[in-house]
Parts: C-alpha cells; sequence; structure tokens
C-alpha cells in the first residue's frame, strides 16, 4: 500500500469464538498490521455478543477504498443474540479512527464490497442474515433495500455495475446497482 516507504498493510479482524465470558460478551479487534514487521500499527476494539451457535467478531473482508472512499477501510462486525445484529463499519485507514457506521437488522458474515462509476462515485452493496442487500453510499447512507427472504453468509461478487448474490435457500440473484 505504501510504495514511498516499501511498506504494505494488512487489515483483519478478530472473532469472539469461545472467549466469551459467562454472560456471551466479549471485546474484539480490527487491526492494521505492518505486513513487513508484523507491528500493530493501530487496533479499533467491539465489545459484542455471541453464542456457542453462532461466532461473533470480525467475519468479513474489508474494502480498501479507492475513489470517493479513498483513505478508508471497510468492514462488517457481526453480533449474535442480544440484538442479533450487523455493523458495516469505515475507518481512517491511517488512524483508525471510525468515519461512519451503518447499523444492519441482522448479524453479517458476508463481505461488503463497493463498486465505483466512472467518476469515483462509490456504491457500498452488504447482505445480511435476514436476506436483506442493502446498498449504501460512500458516506455510510442506505440508498436501497431489497430483502430475498433467505439468509446470506456468501459475499457479493461484483463486475461492472452488477452484484451477483448467493443465498442459503432461495438461489443466486444478479442485481444491477447503477
Amino acid at each position: 500500500e505504501d510504495r514511498a516507504n516499501g511498506t504494505g498493510y494488512l487489515y483483519v479482524g478478530n472473532t469472539l469464538d469461545n472467549k466469551a465470558d459467562a454472560n456471551g460478551y466479549g471485546k474484539v479487534a480490527f487491526f492494521k498490521i505492518d505486513a513487513c514487521t508484523g507491528e500493530i500499527v493501530w487496533q479499533a476494539e467491539s465489545n459484542i455478543y455471541t453464542t456457542h451457535d453462532i461466532t461473533g467478531g470480525y467475519q468479513s473482508s474489508a474494502i480498501l477504498g479507492r475513489g470517493e472512499l479513498e483513505g478508508l477501510v471497510i468492514t462488517t462486525l457481526c453480533s449474535y443474540g442480544n440484538g442479533n445484529s450487523g455493523t458495516v463499519i469505515a475507518y481512517n485507514k491511517e488512524t483508525g479512527e471510525q468515519v461512519w457506521t451503518f447499523k444492519l437488522n441482522g448479524y453479517a458474515w458476508s463481505s461488503p464490497v463497493a463498486l465505483y462509476d466512472a467518476n469515483g462515485k462509490a456504491y457500498i452493496v452488504q447482505c445480511n442474515c435476514t436476506g436483506n442487500i442493502y446498498l449504501l453510499d460512500g458516506q455510510g447512507n442506505q440508498l436501497d433495500c431489497i430483502n430475498v427472504e433467505s439468509n446470506i453468509e456468501a459475499s457479493p461478487v461484483a463486475f461492472g455495475n452488477y452484484v451477483v448474490i448467493g443465498t442459503r435457500v432461495r438461489g443466486i440473484f444478479g442485481l444491477r446497482v447503477f
């Protein structure tokens, strides 16, 4: 990522698998790691809830922003059980500060995917366990939401201005984003 300094970075989070307290709560973190030295550049911690059936934490791959999302790394945090929720989080790549968040109505293991128009305007697609396919703008505002009535755990695949999304039960959907 930083060619001038000959350095690359990894962005990765952990889960709360079998590490929760007696009430099901615990901390997870999302990290920026120097790929050459292994040094943690920054970490952002979150409290989540989980059960022995569903693992909470960072289950998805991150988007490394460009265009309208330049300077951001965007990922999804899932918390299962009390609240059964997910959050799309945009972090500042330099500082680890949260730039914006978007609350989902169910947990999400699916990775977010970004599509860009010719002018660099970003569209983010995020799916969740309740079958919602969210379309967000580059500031984390909801533009649209479609429910396909089936858990979506797989990550969408983007090509041009289309996404292809596989569900657990209802099949595969192709959607035109813009």
